[in-house]
This record gives structure tokens, sequence and C-alpha cells, in this order.
């Protein structure tokens, strides 16, 4: 039996209710199917809402910004003689940010999770549809880890789904 963390219950059984919207949920797991799906499922969503919180803690993600990378790019550019500098300099130069910067990162986190779970679990693909599960489960990822509802989850879905779109998931099962 998974084990249940009290401080996220309910909004893990909103999640996954979601997450079955439009039919059954997808099972992403290629061999060890041990665990049933329905409790895999759980387990995911619970680490989904502990990544978010850990983020909220955690200050090194912040320490190191986009901006730090173009002026060590800019300072490497005046120095740089070998082609592995410059292929360095490159490297820095094709760096972004994530979350991009001016949005809301702890709700950019949160559409993020969102996205992961759908792309893993939901028979549907995530769209900006303000009605569709993808929207829903960001604002109940926002408000199990902040503790305030969040109506408004469009701006930061979008920006997942402009980046995701960009990048796409080499191990997704859509192409």
């Amino acid at each position: 039996m998974v084990k249940r963390d009290p401080e996220f219950v309910s909004f893990v059984t909103l999640i996954v209710a979601e997450l079955k919207e439009g039919g059954s949920l997808n099972d992403p797991r290629p061999y060890d199917r041990s665990l049933p799906l329905s409790d895999y499922v759980l387990c995911e969503v619970q680490r989904s809402l502990h990544r978010v919180c850990k983020l909220l803690t955690d200050k090194r993600s912040t320490d190191i910004t986009l901006s730090d990378y173009r002026r060590a790019a800019k300072a490497l550019r005046k120095v740089a003689f070998t082609d592995e500098q410059r292929t360095a300099i490159s490297q820095l130069e094709d760096v972004w940010q994530e979350p991009p910067e001016h949005a809301d990162a702890l709700k950019y986190h949160c559409a993020a999770e969102a996205y992961f779970l759908m792309e893993c679990f939901s028979a549907k693909e995530p769209t900006g549809s303000e009605e569709g599960p993808f929207q829903a489960i960001a604002a109940y990822i926002y408000e199990a880890v902040t503790g305030l509802a969040s109506s408004d989850m469009k701006r930061s879905c979008a920006l997942v789904l402009r980046d995701r779109r960009r990048t796409p998931n080499r191990f997704s099962k859509r192409s």
C-alpha cells in the first residue's frame, strides 16, 4: 500500500481525477509493473508536489541567473583564442532560462509539473484551454503548495507549453 502524505491527500485525489478525465490513465512504465498503476500515479503526484515544495525552500536554484551566464560569455569572448574556448562561449550563450525572466517562478514550476504529469499519465494532451485539465492540475499544485487558491494559471501554462514545444521530450509517446 502506498503511504499517503496527509498534507496533500485531497489535492492528490483532485489531480488524479483530472488526469483520468477523458479516459483511463496511461501506464508509462516500460518494465516493472509490480506496483498497481493507481498507486504509481499517487506516488508520482505526491513527488511532483514535493518537488515544487522543495523549490520554495531551495535557494541554490536562484543563485545563478541567466544574466550571469551572459556576463560570463561576454567576458570570455574577449580572451577566447582556441576552438574549445569558442565552443564554451557558444554553449553559455545558448543557455535559456527556465522559468523565463519576468515569469512567476512558482506558478511556472507548478505548470511544468502539471505538464509532466499529463505527459506521463493522461490520455489527453496538455493544451492552453482554460477548461482543460492542464490548467486545473497546475492550479491544484499551486494551491497545495501555497495554501492560496490561484485561478489564473493561464500565462504560466502558456509559457510551459511554448517551452516544451521548443524542446520536445525525446521520451514522449506523442509525436
